[in-house]
């Protein structure tokens, strides 16, 4: 029989020092669900003898007919310690791997039924309205794998799902209280699986047209991971970390969103990469249109690691220069002073491709960075081979030529020149596709 109530369960929250959030995280059958069953068990809300078989956390049919865990549930658990376990309890937090994975978790405050929160997007900047949002919470849960509890409200420290403001967040956002001022959005995390294989959607029925754009929505909503977009020819296309996951993402879309109305699914479509392998054979140089101005690039690889390194976040364009030209000298070989030059990452800003100035005494130099950059970020992202993104590649500004008069040298002419320079500096460096492919350790 279960151990505690519900009001039990809400008073100790309020006791900081007695909470602990932990994530169950393993692969396909190693043991999950037996594992949450048997701390289940443990409270009392289930038998001991069928721990394992119930698999408390496996919440829909999908995950029952399979027989694994597809996705993170939470649960919140009470457990009452003898004082005799108490004096021999030791509290090693060096085995916790996280929380429990759930819609939010509070770090400071309270949040109640019916209290106004400040909504803050990942596209949120201090000071400005836009992606701000100030709603009421309609209910307070606690989530119990397959069921929940409704509360008045949560301390922070404690995970919880609020209902009633699902349509102003999209994957992740950050919660204040209404009048809190000086608040800033905690950072969004960075997933280090890449989204490899794609899948375009259409209707079978065309008037089912709003029913997949909401579907879609609502979806990327629900998956942190998945990626949904329109392409430039207007086809809905989704992006998942593999077969299986665009499987349950499908699957979610049409019964779950969708209300069942049927889809046509493509064949999934594997992304690939463009990388070079070896420096330019020769300096390449691209005029702008008017003729007036001209820019010399090669490229090359990057040294063994870096890309791995911008993708893990230890190198990326938010970095201290001084800490990132200390890891670039130390572990991969460049000068302290080139180190300084960088001039952007890309594609997105934070992608595993840079470009680096490599030019002397160039007058109105600095008047065309942000162009150049532009023309850099829509050529990383559509490489000159099957406009794939392109990954480790480093393209070094050599030379620039630019005409006198400012006129001459904005953003119009100097963007598309980058952009060909850039393609013709790849493509003179052996250039090749990347194909993704699966890591196992056994």
């Amino acid at each position: 029989m279960v151990k505690f109530t519900a009001e039990e369960l809400r008073g100790i929250m309020d006791k900081k020092s007695n909470i602990r959030n932990i994530s169950v995280i393993a692969h396909v059958d190693h043991g999950k669900s037996t594992l949450t069953d048997s701390l289940v068990a443990a409270a009392g809300i289930i038998a001991q003898e069928v721990a394992g078989d119930v698999l408390m956390t496996n919440t829909s049919a999908d995950e029952a007919e399979r027989g694994i865990m597809i996705k993170s549930t939470s649960i919140s658990l009470f457990y009452e310690m003898t004082d005799e376990s108490l004096a021999s309890y030791k509290d090693d937090s060096s085995i916790l791997q996280g929380q429990i994975p759930c819609l939010r978790r509070f770090f400071a405050g309270k949040v109640a039924t019916g209290m106004k929160v400040c909504i803050m997007g990942p596209n949120f900047v201090p000071g400005q309205k836009k992606d701000l949002y100030v709603k009421s919470v309609q209910r307070t849960v606690i989530w119990m794998g397959k069921k929940h509890e409704s509360v008045e409200d949560v301390p922070c420290g404690n995970t919880v799902a609020l209902f009633g403001l699902d349509q102003f967040i999209t994957k992740n956002a950050t919660l204040t209280n209404e009048k809190e001022v000086d608040a800033c959005p905690i950072r969004a995390m960075k997933f280090s699986v890449p989204l490899v294989v794609r899948v375009a959607v259409q209707c079978k029925v065309a008037s089912d047209l709003p029913k997949l754009v909401d579907g879609l929505k609502r979806l990327a909503k629900s998956d942190p991971m998945v990626i949904c977009t329109i392409e430039e020819s207007g086809e809905h296309v989704i992006s998942g970390a593999g077969e299986l996951h665009l499987e349950i993402c499908l699957k979610d879309l049409q019964d779950d969103f969708m209300g069942g109305a049927e889809i046509i699914v493509s064949p999934p479509v594997v992304s690939f990469r463009e990388t070079v392998l070896d420096k330019s054979c020769r300096t390449v140089m691209s005029k702008s249109p008017n003729k007036y101005n001209r820019l010399y690039m090669e490229a090359r690889p990057t040294e063994e690691g870096l890309a791995e390194a911008i993708d893990d976040g230890r190198i990326g364009p938010g970095d201290d220069p001084k800490v990132c030209s200390k890891i670039l000298s130390e572990e991969f070989g460049w000068d302290k002073d080139l180190a300084k030059k960088i001039w952007c990452f890309g594609p997105d800003t934070t992608g595993p491709n840079m470009v680096v100035d490599m030019c002397k005494g160039v007058q109105y130099l600095n008047e065309i960075k942000d162009s150049v950059v532009a023309g850099f970020q829509w050529a990383s992202k559509e490489g000159a081979l099957a406009e794939e993104n392109m990954r480790g590649i480093c393209f070094e500004v050599c030379d620039v030529v630019l005409f006198s008069d400012a006129i001459h040298r904005g953003s119009g002419q100097i963007t598309p020149t980058a952009r060909r320079v850039i393609y013709a500096s790849q493509i003179t460096a052996k250039p090749r596709l990347l194909e993704p492919v699966y890591l196992v350790e056994i």
